[in-house]
């Protein structure tokens, strides 16, 4: 018996206090596991669907505004270590990010979006080896991104008929928001203080109830300036350049419920060189992350107004700061994990 909307309203509720109360990540391997086990299935279609929304390849058609808006609670930490390898400190980092994010569709293969997050609150909590414990925050909006896809072949009959949809993207963010950090007794913002952007290309084939989705980005990130509040004075950043890869995935169990799962990986992060404002210089050496993403979806309105669970783990490997004329001062990053638990809606409208 196919689920009610009330009944889906119900669920969905519940879900909703369980994130804000418990942040039940206990849900994720059931989630992982009744996904992956149900995507196996689905290999045996193979007759090419439509655009789903919520499916990692959608895209608007002409006329059509495609939305996103969500919110997530994320919980981080990790150890720093000094030049000898001992524990310098512990941090702790909790956030909560509203994200929302609109497309629209000037043609059928061709789509523009903005994508803009503002995070209520933005903590790291930092415990020293003696015990001594330090807090820094920030919040406010982040620099906006604009974005643009062409969908160069097309899966669908109608639209070309080809083996797989290819897709070629591209997005800008501006240095809109001053940069401010975040100090012991003054808040900082979310601004990233320079430019960023990103070129890429997605690969994906869509099955009548399954999506697999590939895609390789090159990321450009502009040098930064960022001004203490305390001292006033400005750290600058030099500009670096790193590669994102993901692998993305949609199971449709049935016309109301679906499952997303999917890896990414952010590799080849340049050193840059980081002046703060008295002068002093060193080398920020940044790790590579690992990034795990799910969702469980239900379908409120075919194709009009999706519901999602979603979760997100993220882990990196060494990062350092290296002091050329002052090597007793180096750290190392090391452990740094993060969970991130949210709720979603994905719609569509004319």
């Amino acid at each position: 018996m196919q689920p009610t909307l009330s009944a889906g309203i119900t669920v969905l509720s519940r879900i909703m206090e369980l994130v804000m109360r418990k942040r039940a990540f206990v849900l994720v391997p059931l989630i992982l596991s009744g996904s992956l086990m149900l995507a196996s299935r689905a290999f045996a279609e193979d007759s090419p669907g439509t655009r789903f929304l919520s499916d990692p390849s959608y895209l608007p058609y002409a006329g059509q505004f495609e939305g996103r808006t969500a919110f997530a609670i994320g919980d981080g930490h990790g150890n720093t270590y000094d030049a000898s390898g001992a524990l310098l400190s512990h941090f702790y980092d909790q956030s909560d990010r509203l994200t929302q994010v609109l497309q629209y569709g000037i043609t059928d293969d061709i789509a523009i979006s903005l994508d803009e997050n503002y995070l209520p609150f933005d903590k790291r909590t930092r415990t020293s080896a003696a015990g001594t414990v330090t807090s820094r925050s920030s919040s406010g909006f982040t620099d906006p991104a604009l974005g643009i896809t062409w969908r160069a072949l097309d899966q669908d009959p109608a639209r070309g008929g080809s083996p797989l949809n290819l897709d070629l993207f591209g997005t800008y963010s501006p240095d809109w928001v001053g940069a401010r950090s975040a100090t012991a007794t003054s808040e900082g913002n979310e601004g990233r203080g320079g430019q960023a952007g990103t070129l890429g290309v997605a690969l994906s084939e869509v099955w009548p109830a399954f999506t697999l989705y590939g895609s390789a980005a090159a990321v450009f990130l502009g040098s930064r300036h960022i001004t203490n509040p305390g001292s006033g004075a400005t750290n600058t950043r030099d500009s670096s350049n790193e590669w994102r890869v993901d692998l993305s995935s949609q199971y449709r169990a049935s016309d109301d419920v679906s499952f997303n799962a999917g890896i990414a990986e952010t590799f080849g992060r340049d050193k840059t060189v980081i002046v703060s404002g008295s002068g002093a210089e060193r080398f920020n050496d940044p790790a590579a992350t690992t990034d795990l993403h799910l969702a469980a979806n239900y379908t409120f309105i075919p194709q009009d107004l999706v519901g999602s669970l979603t979760y997100g783990h993220s882990f990196s490997g060494t990062a350092r700061a290296i002091f050329p004329t002052m090597p007793a001062n180096d750290t190392t990053t090391r452990g740094r994990q993060e969970n991130v638990l949210g709720l979603q809606l994905d719609y569509a409208f004319n």
